[in-house]
């Protein structure tokens, strides 16, 4: 799911920024992990990059705290930890390319998308789209 939110990012001005959903954690399954709505950012900055922040953490130190909390040793947070994602984005006319590299595997997604004002609709996996607005 989280690809396929990321998917919609684009290089143009207009999509640089930061996007989120009052039900963007439950979409990404993450409402049950503390994730609360509105918790979940999405930041497509202007060199192509998917940023992530879960209640104004990256989602790296998100899930590093979660991990600890759920009582996991260090030595296993920093293995499960070392191939965090890496999320690029780039945009042609209303079609969008996400590329997600994690260790060696890379996978690339995409769609159209479509941007209104301040709402962003991007193509979901199981065909339903996925509306963001952006964050002031």
């Amino acid at each position: 799911m989280v690809a396929v939110l990321l998917t919609a990012c684009g290089g143009k001005a207009s999509i640089e920024g930061k996007w989120t959903a009052p039900d963007l954690a439950q979409q990404m399954g993450m409402g049950d992990l503390g994730a609360e709505a509105g918790q979940v950012v999405y930041e497509f900055t202007k060199d192509g990059k998917v940023l992530i922040t879960i209640g104004g953490k990256s989602m790296v130190e998100f899930t590093k705290e979660m991990m600890k909390s759920a009582g996991l040793p260090d030595d296993q947070i920093d293995a499960a930890m070392k191939d965090a994602p890496e999320m690029i984005y780039k945009v042609d006319g209303n079609k969008i390319t996400l590329t997600t590299k994690m260790g060696e595997t890379v996978t690339e997604d995409g769609g159209e998308f479509k941007l209104d004002g301040d709402k962003l609709t991007l193509p979901g996996g199981t065909g339903e789209s996925i509306s963001l607005t952006r964050v002031k």
